[in-house]
């Protein structure tokens, strides 16, 4: 039977528990997400809502997200990443049916801040304690984590799509996701590092040197999730209004992404064993300038499909790597928290900024060059370094 080093390391068996429960984590949060996305235009419908009220109602999401990110940080500090996942992944499958079966746009928009601020606070306890994972392992695992994120996903926008076509009535999706995302994190809770190893005990600690990378790490991964935003909000009009590309082919780019990315990111680990975290983050930027280069210089259904899958396959580690750098800035365990949930904050508003960023810019010039602004953008994760030790 297999026992704890002399380094304080769990059981290998504990250990590799651990990292399949905080996958599954990964996947719930991806299922769940994509599975209220589809619920959107019948609930603009069915409360009479305008495009521009709905654009702002769907901002609460964004804020809750926010303010929590920041928040979850000091209770993981104070208190380990495990409880805060918990109870925010118990809040988080709860809070699904709020907005879908919200009575009036006020509700919704108040049951979208409860929501969105459930989801970024699991956003930042799961990726912490991944962190610590990969971190007690001692070999990466974050990208494939992110890449069950992205198949969890795909999954949860499939089966709503099915359940939907078959005539279920939205309430009685989201009762049925809800159920079973909190039936498997409560199974997955179980066996997930115990709060000890990154609880930071009140201790204090420098924070100059986890703020100074931080916010550099905030910065990368901003970049990069503006490159992902401008995809996910941008690819289909690329392919509609500037290859003129049949109306059913408009979600080409955007599903070439998409399993692009997922792709990468569950063969991320791998490529960060042999390569070192430094020459990936490089590599993955340059990738992801291509694909922005080739959309911006040669419009066409072919190459605008075949860009969205480069910027997929460059975006697709930049994120987990991030994340991983920044809870190594905390020495890995305690006092990680308040860095990751900065980074992780920081780089959703980049995911925010993109596409209104691409828009205007389309306004002011062309789609082409918009995209084209998003990979010289990419240059600053190309050139960067890692602000973490990592030498590669």
């Amino acid at each position: 039977m297999a026992v704890a080093s002399t380094l304080g390391r769990p059981a290998e068996p504990s250990l590799r528990a651990a990292r399949l429960a905080v996958t599954a984590i990964f996947f719930i949060h991806g299922s769940l997400i994509a599975g209220w996305a589809p619920h959107i235009a019948a609930i603009k419908l069915r409360l009479g809502m305008s495009d521009a009220l709905l654009g702002w109602v769907l901002l609460c999401m964004a804020g809750g997200a926010l303010l929590a990110m920041q928040a979850i940080g000091w209770l993981i500090d104070r208190f380990g990443s495990r409880p805060p996942l918990l109870v925010s992944a118990v809040a988080y499958c709860a809070l699904v049916n709020v907005p879908v079966n919200a009575p009036s746009p006020l509700l919704l928009a108040l049951g979208l801040v409860a929501f969105g601020a459930a989801a970024g606070a699991l956003d930042v306890a799961m990726n912490a304690q991944g962190a610590i994972v990969e971190a007690r392992r001692g070999r990466p695992s974050m990208s494939a984590m992110h890449g069950f994120f992205s198949l969890g996903a795909l999954a949860g926008a499939g089966l709503a799509a099915a359940m939907l076509r078959l005539g279920m009535a939205p309430w009685q999706h989201a009762l049925g996701l809800s159920l079973a995302g909190l039936a498997g994190a409560l199974v997955a809770v179980r066996f997930l590092l115990p709060a000890s190893v990154d609880r930071g005990g009140g201790r204090p600690r420098s924070r100059l040197r986890v703020s100074r990378s931080a916010l550099v790490l905030g910065l990368l991964g901003g970049i990069a999730m503006m490159a992902e935003g401008a995809m996910v909000d941008w690819s289909a009009v690329y392919l509609r209004d500037v290859a003129q590309a049949p109306a059913d082919r408009a979600g080409w780019a955007f599903a070439g992404f998409s399993a692009a990315m997922a792709a990468v990111r569950l063969a991320g680990d791998r490529i960060n064993a042999r390569l070192g975290a430094g020459l990936l983050l490089r590599l993955s930027a340059l990738v992801a300038i291509a694909g922005c280069a080739v959309m911006a210089l040669a419009p066409g259904l072919v190459t605008g499909i075949a860009g969205a899958i480069l910027v997929g396959i460059g975006a697709a580690n930049c994120v987990p790597l991030v994340c991983a750098a920044a809870a190594r800035s905390g020495s890995g365990g305690p006092g990680a928290g308040s860095s990751l949930a900065l980074v992780v904050g920081l780089a959703y508003c980049g995911f925010l900024i993109g596409p209104p960023l691409v828009g205007g810019l389309a306004e002011l010039f062309s789609l082409q060059a918009a995209i084209g602004v998003v990979g010289a953008l990419l240059l600053v994760v190309a050139l960067t370094p890692l602000p973490d030790g990592d030498r590669s």
